[in-house]
């Protein structure tokens, strides 16, 4: 047997201090911002830095399409940019397990960068490409963006109609940034995201469990971040095995996707052969981590067995516990005790609408 890497050895020390956490730091992506788990979709954000002149970014899945739209320096105009890549993701998971944690929209981002770095996991660097710019710009681009769903009826015949829902990610901010040196990346005292409350209905009503520090892991690969998630949401729902082609999944995790049917063959198979590279390069790595998962890799893809989840389900005490304050008998009885504490006499007919 090959003596491992320190590499190697590296990854099994994390996964064995990760494994023996009894209350593992749990992230709650909403589904609609992960569409990688479902069939056949590719991951709603983007793997790498998308080019700055794209604002918009669109995934469909059976009649329904979930678009990003990257918000606007409202000083000259310019893209803000889409949020991106693996700190984008952790982010993400971070805020809707901090949502859910503590069952508000408010996320407190503490009094410095460094202490927020240190919440997320992840050293404290400055410079140009230290850790500290790039969460600081994936804040800045995440907090701007909005996100429309929409479902299409083109294939119905009877009537041409327009449905869909919208929503921003922060309904308001404030992060306070140090301008001094190159730097401007460090929060003082007071800083925060509120999320809109309709993309906290949405974490609160839709979204999944992670384990933040298997997404600390895999570092810089979105990708291993993607099959995790993916993996994570299928598995757990399986009752029978099912085998994935590569060309199935070049089209949910391909670079590009997967040419259309009337691409040259050469061009397809160069596709196909490229993501099953990627994928098989991380997939040992994912499923180090994710040890419970029953996958293997065939002739014609991978198989999917039924598997334990990753995270146990005492995981999900937390995100049924917001669900309960978030009902609507919780929301009638805090309204209700808002009500009595107010010194200003209480109106029925208001108090009434505004809790149905």
């Amino acid at each position: 047997m090959a003596r491992p890497t320190f590499t190697q050895m590296e990854l099994l020390e994390q996964i064995a201090e990760m494994d023996a956490r009894t209350d593992p730091p749990i992230g709650f992506p909403p589904l609609v911002t992960a569409m990688c788990l479902l069939p056949g979709v590719k991951p709603t954000l983007p793997k790498v830095r998308p080019v700055e002149e794209h604002r918009v970014l669109s995934r469909s899945h059976n009649g329904w399409t979930a678009t990003w739209t990257a918000g606007i320096n409202p000083k000259d105009g310019s893209n803000v940019g889409l949020p991106y890549g693996p700190k984008g993701r952790l982010l993400l998971a971070f805020l809707g397990g901090y949502a859910v944690r503590h069952k508000t929209p408010m996320i407190e981002l503490g009094p410095s960068q460094s202490g927020f770095m240190k919440e997320l996991g992840l050293a404290a660097s400055g410079g140009r490409t230290g850790s500290k710019t790039l969460v600081g710009e994936q804040v800045r681009r995440l907090v701007r963006a909005q996100l429309v769903v929409e479902r299409d009826f083109d294939d119905d015949p009877r009537y041409l109609t327009d449905e869909g829902a919208g929503m921003r990610i922060a309904r308001s901010w404030k992060v306070w940034w140090d301008r001094s040196g190159e730097n401007p990346t460090h929060p003082v005292e007071g800083s925060y995201i509120e999320l809109s409350k309709d993309f906290y209905d949405e974490i609160i009503d839709h979204s999944f469990p992670l384990n933040l520090d298997a997404l600390r892991i895999f570092g810089d690969s979105a990708l291993a971040m993607d099959l995790y998630a993916w993996l994570t949401y299928r598995l757990r729902q399986l009752t029978k095995p099912v085998t994935l082609t590569w060309e199935q999944l070049t089209a949910q995790f391909g670079k590009n996707g997967l040419p259309d049917v009337g691409a040259p063959n050469r061009a397809r198979s160069r596709a196909v052969a490229e993501n099953k590279r990627n994928i098989l390069a991380q997939l040992p790595t994912v499923l180090a981590v994710y040890h419970q998962a029953k996958v293997e890799e065939t002739k014609f893809g991978l198989e999917l067995r039924p598997s334990p989840p990753h995270v146990p389900e005492r995981g999900m005490h937390g995100l049924r516990r917001a669900q309960a304050a978030a009902s609507l008998p919780a929301r009638r009885t805090a309204a209700a005790a808002a009500d009595e504490a107010s010194p200003v006499p209480s109106q029925p007919d208001r108090c009434q609408r505004s809790t149905r």
